[in-house]
């Protein structure tokens, strides 16, 4: 039976704090130096609010309580905004893109976290045409959930799961190097077939959907519960299209664009934890 979306308690959040020597007095602080931090770049955006404070309490996290890794990743997360438009820009589920790609794939956090405060996140394919397939499109999509995930909800890591169910020939040659270079990230890979059984001792079927073996709610169900919460962020995403670093401001020697883009735009170099 699928499980209503539900984030992390205050219980749970004291834990996750507790891994990296947090409490709420020095969450605060944090937060408040950021929010100081944020006012002295005349590039970066000036954001206020409440949700502004959860997102950048849910960085500090995110970058394990470093504060410098949280000002480097923050910057990152701005500066892309405004160089790579095609991924992060038109976040509007009344777009004809996002109407397509959200019935041709997903990206489904799972309800249940593991033990180990770990969220698991599904994602594959919803069906085996790849004519109307756009990759960039696909990880648009998957950075909205995300953008909620940062709002709401608390995870130590995550655990990224690829369903290659749908996956033919025709879906590869989809992705193409360019694509590629501007998600790589530095993981770990673990391939399974038929027999899940080393699969389940490395991810509880709690935090699994019923294709693949756990207790998790069907994978459409699961999406079908993430696009109405994507729904109700529908504002949010269009109030925010235009909150993006001004790079003309950028101090000089402050430059993270080359160390992002090598010929032609495509990634050099992009180092996440």
């Amino acid at each position: 039976m699928t499980k209503e979306l539900v984030f992390p308690n205050r219980e749970v959040k004291e834990k996750i704090w507790a891994e990296y020597g947090l409490d709420e007095r020095s969450i605060k602080e944090a937060v408040e130096m950021l929010k100081d931090w944020l006012q002295l770049q005349p590039h970066l955006p000036k954001e206020e609010g409440s949700l502004h404070e959860a997102r950048l309490e849910r960085w500090l996290i995110r970058c394990k309580n470093s504060m410098e890794r949280t000002k480097q990743s923050i910057d990152m997360y701005y500066t892309l905004k405004s160089l790579l438009p095609e991924m992060m820009s038109d976040w509007n589920i009344e777009s004809k893109w996002f109407k397509t790609i959200s019935k041709l794939a997903y990206y489904t956090p799972m309800p249940q976290m593991t033990p180990d405060y770990e969220r698991v996140v599904c994602f594959g394919l919803l069906s085996n045409d790849p004519t109307d397939l756009v990759t960039e499109d696909w990880y648009r999509m998957a950075l909205m959930t995300f953008e909620v995930r940062m709002c709401e909800d608390y995870s130590l890591r995550d655990i990224f799961i690829i369903d290659l169910a749908h996956y033919t020939l025709a879906h590869v040659i989809k992705f193409t190097l360019p694509s590629m270079k501007k998600t790589e990230t530095c993981i770990v890979v673990y391939a399974h077939g038929t027999d899940l059984t080393e699969f389940h001792k490395q991810v509880p079927k709690e935090s699994l959907p019923t294709e693949m073996g756990g207790c998790g709610g069907s994978i459409i169900d699961n999406w079908n519960l993430w696009l109405k919460k994507l729904e109700t962020y529908q504002d949010w995403f269009l109030q925010h299209e235009n909150v993006k670093s001004d790079e003309k401001k950028r101090l000089e020697g402050n430059s993270i664009s080359s160390d992002l883009f090598g010929f032609e735009g495509s990634f050099r170099k992009l180092d996440v934890d």
